[in-house]
């Protein structure tokens, strides 16, 4: 009569199998997160120059304006970026994404974006703002 069941070295192997797996995909799934969540502050970004554009339109400035009268909220679905509007005047503004709590210490190098009045992206810090655009 033979015995069922698993060894306790075939157990230990596919364990050790799996932590290798998660070893390799977790940090993967962060850097995922990481780039999701920078997506999610420049479509941000770009929804506030558009609104931005249109209070141009409606008040030949864009002094004055607020996150309340573009209608937007101040930061991203999840607060894991923050939205200021800096230099507003008549002709100029400036908008930054800057990245709150886990995203800034995991994204330090794109960890402010900004867009200004003509459309050029950049970001504050020592990364080409090529890279952290994309």
């Amino acid at each position: 009569m033979s015995a069922r069941g698993f060894h306790l070295i075939e157990v230990l192997a596919v364990l050790s199998l799996v932590a290798i797996l998660l070893s390799l995909a977790i940090p993967n799934y962060q850097r995922y997160v990481v780039t999701t969540k920078r997506t999610e502050a420049k479509i941000m970004l770009l929804r506030y120059a558009s609104s931005l554009e249109r209070y141009f339109f409606l008040h030949h400035t864009y002094e004055g304006a607020t996150a309340d009268d573009l209608h937007l909220p101040n930061h991203t679905t999840d607060q894991r970026y923050r939205i200021v509007m800096q230099g507003l005047s008549d002709r100029h503004y400036l908008i930054k994404a800057i990245a709150q709590g886990v995203q800034a210490k995991r994204d330090q190098d794109c960890a402010t974006l900004t867009l200004n009045q003509a459309g050029e992206r950049g970001v504050m810090g020592k990364q080409d703002a090529s890279i952290c655009w994309g």
